[in-house]
């Protein structure tokens, strides 16, 4: 009897001493002391003593790392809790972990997040946010139907409405409903008429109108939307070619042509668009303009098949996905400190390939990610000696590392991908240049016949004319000699014609 007496009494004390701990935690937690905190939880968390408090322990936890802006450490202390059994903190800590994971850019843990969340308990004032998020993975796992119904979810007063009638649009785009894409993409530029003309929103529900007009081969109304989109748009590039595309299935082969002066401008020389390239060469082909096709396929010749050498040379090294990633960003890194230091060789790929890897929107959202890890391992180091020695700082610093490792990784793995389409891409481009060389010799080989024949006739073309009747009142006509000048992109226009008999 007497010694089952000391067995309770020993328990009891065990009890008090561990309430004691606790309650200190929580005194330091209440006086607005997270690193001390944070530091004295971390270690509760890891005593099997507290196995009963671990849910609050690790909530708490998570709101101090959270405080001191180690976000993505706070992210696994909130995924302890809803992986508990404990369901008393899970509501909190899923409305946490979404929000954090969305701050983060980390999609991985938010598509987690979105699997375990309840939209019934989830607070209002975070719905849009869900809702939207929600919609975004459903349309990038191709389920669009489910996606738009997610997406129109999202309140009219949301930071996040607009961003969901776009990705509706698309939506719509990609069921093959371009009627429907029409129709929201227009409402979207309605309701910003009032925003100025270079607002990112309005350019970008312009862009996306003038491609249905052209999946629903209304040529002449993709071109009035595209004209409207200003030239320091992000998107501007990307609309210059798409307006070169719908000139041309119009049939207005002069102002296909004047794109194409834009975009293979000298201020252009660095960006990969061998399409384009192939596709000036053609609207030659149509009006008979053979020394001027035969320059642009040359120019082809020089700029991708160097290219495609390099990329097949890269590839057949066998990179890793870290490496491939490292050589993606360390490249672009270069290329902003110094403007261009890296063309000529010093990156394994050609600058081209890479500017456009930099591009890739999964590229961007990881470089996002990994940034924010780091910055939060800048914020771990920054903190006192003490700390990054105790045992939080030496967990943290080994989960950042670990997260970046995985992230480079997984992005790693999309750039190799991607270097498998593009060497893909410009290995077919390269054969359609075969083939529009060989209609290019094959139709001069005709007319040289015609003229040996005597029957061939010179087709009076536009450079014989005189310009005047081009210029507009206050403007001046200036020859183009070769020379680019920045505020002239996008208003070249080519003045010749036809040399077709």
């Amino acid at each position: 009897m007497k010694y089952i007496i000391i067995i309770l009494v020993s328990l009891s004390f065990t009890f008090t001493a561990n309430a004691n701990e606790l309650n200190k935690a929580l005194r330091l937690v209440r006086s607005g002391k997270p690193l001390e905190a944070s530091a004295k939880l971390f270690n509760l968390a890891q005593n099997p003593q507290y196995k009963r408090q671990q849910p609050q322990i690790r909530y708490v936890l998570g709101l101090m790392l959270e405080k001191m802006d180690l976000k993505q450490l706070a992210a696994f202390q909130f995924i302890s809790v809803i992986n508990s059994s404990n369901k008393k903190y899970l509501p909190k800590s899923l409305e946490k972990l979404s929000l954090i994971a969305n701050d983060l850019g980390d999609d991985t843990l938010l598509n987690y997040a979105l699997g375990k969340v309840t939209l019934r308990t989830f607070p209002r004032q975070q719905k849009n946010m869900l809702y939207y998020r929600i919609g975004e993975s459903q349309i990038e796992a191709g389920k669009y139907k489910e996606g738009i119904k997610s997406l129109r979810n999202v309140s009219s007063n949301s930071d996040q409405y607009f961003k969901a009638k776009y990705l509706e649009g698309l939506a719509f785009s990609e069921l093959g409903r371009p009627d429907k894409a029409i129709r929201v993409f227009s409402n979207i530029v309605s309701a910003r008429g009032k925003a100025s003309a270079n607002d990112d929103v309005k350019a970008a529900a312009r862009s996306g109108l003038a491609r249905a007009y052209y999946q629903n081969k209304k040529w002449d109304k993709a071109i009035k939307t595209y004209v409207k989109i200003p030239k320091d748009s992000p998107l501007w590039h990307e609309v210059v070619f798409e307006l070169g595309w719908s000139y041309l299935r119009a049939g207005k082969f002069r102002s296909a042509l004047s794109q194409f002066q834009t975009l293979h401008s000298s201020f252009y020389d660095d960006f990969y668009q061998p399409e384009s390239l192939i596709l000036r060469s053609i609207v030659y082909l149509y009006i008979c303009r053979y020394d001027e096709m035969e320059k642009v396929l040359d120019k082809f010749n020089e700029t991708y098949k160097p290219a495609l050498k390099q990329v097949k040379g890269f590839r057949a090294s066998s990179p890793g996905p870290i490496s491939a990633f490292n050589e993606v960003r360390n490249s672009l890194k270069k290329y902003k400190d110094s403007k261009g230091v890296i063309k000529g060789g010093s990156s394994k790929l050609p600058f081209l390939v890479i500017r456009k890897l930099g591009w890739d929107k999964y590229y961007v959202k990881s470089e996002k990610y990994i940034k924010n890890i780091e910055d939060e391992i800048s914020r771990l180091k920054s903190f006192p000696s003490n700390y990054q020695r105790a045992g939080i700082g030496k967990y943290g610093l080994n989960v950042l590392k670990t997260r970046i490792l995985k992230a480079k990784k997984r992005s790693g793995k999309q750039i190799l991908s991607r270097l498998s389409d593009i060497e893909k891409e410009i290995f077919d481009l390269t054969e359609q240049e075969g083939f529009a060389r060989y209609e290019m010799l094959n139709s001069k080989r005709k007319i040289l016949k015609q003229k040996i024949s005597g029957n061939y006739q010179e087709q009076e073309v536009d450079e014989k004319r005189s310009r005047n009747f081009y210029v507009k009142n206050g403007y001046e006509y200036w020859p183009f000699q070769g020379e680019n000048w920045i505020d002239e992109l996008g208003n070249y226009h080519y003045l010749g014609g036809s040399s077709c008999r």
